[in-house]
């Protein structure tokens, strides 16, 4: 009984472990890619610039920074590229979408880094940097994000981080295999001793500019960091040129269409401006001057400013006379410069040529440049046996090729419409709105010099290398590299050139510019006179060609 009791309290006997079923074999994923081109959509409507992208995690929305006729602005659009929104009116960067996809953080604007203990109110502004911003990825009110977070720097700990990774960068994508033999090690190594003990931004870029010298190359550089922002007084330009005489300067020259040459703020040849808001701008001879006349102007772009100024009669007497104006910005003066400087050489041409020959200048490598181009072209080549096509003084961009699409588009036919003479009609004649870009035919010349950059020079090598036109001035800068820029730690940013540029033989575009056809130099002389010989070999050159196809 005792046994039977004992065992009514076992427990019952457990079964045996049954046995795992072995695993089905994974089928691996498969992407039908061979035709995924045909699923490709462009989801940017724009015709601007557009950057900064980043989609919700989701998918649901594609958000990027959109800029057009200058303004900026960061918006959205579903899957499919439509239902845009705006997210954020203004200049956003480092976009970031939130987990959940509901929001999104960046910044906007620029304030400088402030130490601890300095009320917001006293703090710098620059471009660089930001403040930080909470919207939504479906449009509505963005949140200005009030962040105060005072930070202690190590300063040479700093430093020597910025360098170790600018170095990096810059030896990792270099253009060149070897970078040009230097052992980019020792030079980090050496350059290092000298970048640990810099205590400014300036300092620093100082250094690391040195060591970028050793490569010889072009389109590199280092700008930027905590304190290098400001707050500049932008000079304000009247529109001439003036020398100094005693008492003031005298106005020697008047740009068109410029606040001076307009007819209710028209300024003379031959005036003198002795003060500017009543700071005299001179002294009599025997004492120092009160200011020069670019520090009277500082502060007064497109503000009302009021000039005294000093007219001399013919028999030696003085009068004075008070104007009201408002002087115009350094870049608004330069593109009047410039517009004028254009209109001098085409009709400058014009002379010389009999009106046989166009020109145009053209002023960047960049698509504004070419609606210019495109623009002017008809104007200036219209009836013309041939072009002079100016690309000194300009300073690259990306834009060669489509120039080159105006120039070497092939000629298989040329049209006619109903009653036109057939036996003058040009057999360049061909409907404009049929091509891309217009294009032209007949012989051109090409004038290059020693300002001529980077796309520009391609342009130059390739009207040369593929027999278009000729070359008529100096050689070009030999500065031909593609280049990008990467950010450091502190916002001090980079250029580090990544894609070198080879003519069809093998020369490197890279220090080695554009050579002229028929060389010709512009000496300072010649610039003080307004004398383009430049200008006169290349109309001499191009009438010995120019003909109607």
């Amino acid at each position: 009984g005792a046994r039977d009791a004992a065992a009514s309290d076992d427990k019952p006997a457990e079964e045996p472990a049954k046995k795992e079923a072995a695993p089905s074999p994974e089928n691996p994923l498969t992407f039908d890619s061979d035709d995924a081109y045909l699923r490709v959509r462009k989801l940017v409507s724009t015709t601007g610039d557009t950057s900064n992208l980043e989609i919700t995690p989701g998918g649901e929305r594609v958000m990027y920074s959109a800029a057009t006729d200058g303004a900026s602005s960061l918006v959205s659009v579903d899957y499919a590229g439509r239902e845009r929104k705006t997210v954020f009116a203004g200049g956003a960067s480092n976009v970031q979408a939130s987990l959940t996809g509901e929001r999104v953080l960046f910044t906007s604007g620029g304030a400088a880094p402030r130490e601890a203990g300095t009320p917001p109110e006293d703090r710098p502004r620059r471009g660089g940097g930001g403040e930080a911003y909470l919207g939504r990825p479906t449009g509505g009110e963005s949140e200005r994000l009030a962040i105060d977070a005072p930070v202690t720097i190590d300063i040479a700990a700093q430093q020597k981080q910025k360098f170790l990774e600018a170095s990096r960068l810059m030896g990792a994508r270099f253009y060149h295999p070897t970078l040009k033999g230097l052992d980019w090690g020792a030079l980090t190594d050496r350059y290092l001793s000298l970048a640990v003990r810099t205590r400014t931004d300036g300092e620093f870029n100082r250094v690391f500019q040195q060591m970028l010298g050793e490569l010889e190359g072009s389109h590199m550089g280092i700008s930027g960091g905590r304190d290098t922002g400001g707050t500049g007084q932008p000079s304000g330009y009247l529109g001439v040129d003036a020398t100094r005489v005693p008492g003031g300067y005298r106005i020697t020259r008047i740009v068109p269409h410029s606040p001076a040459d307009s007819r209710s703020t028209r300024l003379n040849v031959g005036e003198v401006i002795v003060a500017v808001n009543g700071r005299p701008v001179a002294e009599p001879a025997d004492k120092p001057p009160a200011a020069d006349l670019n520090a009277a102007m500082s502060g007064t772009a497109g503000q009302e400013t009021l000039l005294e100024l000093r007219t001399e009669g013919a028999n030696g007497g003085a009068g004075t006379r008070h104007v009201l104006i408002a002087p115009i910005s350094s870049g608004a003066d330069s593109s009047l410069r410039y517009r004028d400087e254009v209109r001098r050489n085409a009709a400058l041409v014009e002379k010389l040529s009999g009106g046989k020959l166009g020109y145009l200048h053209i002023r960047a490598m960049d698509m504004g440049s070419v609606r210019d181009y495109e623009r002017d072209l008809f104007a200036a080549a219209d009836g013309k046996l041939g072009l002079l096509i100016d690309v000194r003084d300009n300073g690259g961009g990306s834009t060669a090729d489509i120039l080159l699409s105006s120039l070497t588009a092939p000629r298989h036919a040329y049209t006619a419409a109903r009653g036109v003479d057939l036996e003058t009609l040009p057999k360049d004649a061909y409907p404009r709105d049929r091509r891309l870009i217009y294009s032209f035919h007949r012989p051109i010349t090409v004038l290059i010099n020693q300002n001529s950059y980077s796309n520009a020079e391609i342009f130059a090598h390739a009207v040369k290398t593929i027999g278009r036109g000729k070359l008529v001035g100096a050689p070009t800068f030999g500065a031909v590299i593609s280049t990008g820029s990467h950010a450091l730690i502190d916002g001090t940013t980079i250029r580090t050139p990544f894609r070198g540029w080879y003519l069809p033989d093998g020369r490197d575009m890279e220090n080695n510019g554009a050579e002229p056809d028929i060389a010709v130099p512009q000496t300072p002389e010649d610039e003080v006179a307004r004398k383009d010989r430049q200008l006169e070999e290349a109309v001499k050159e191009l009438l010995t060609r120019a003909r109607l196809p």
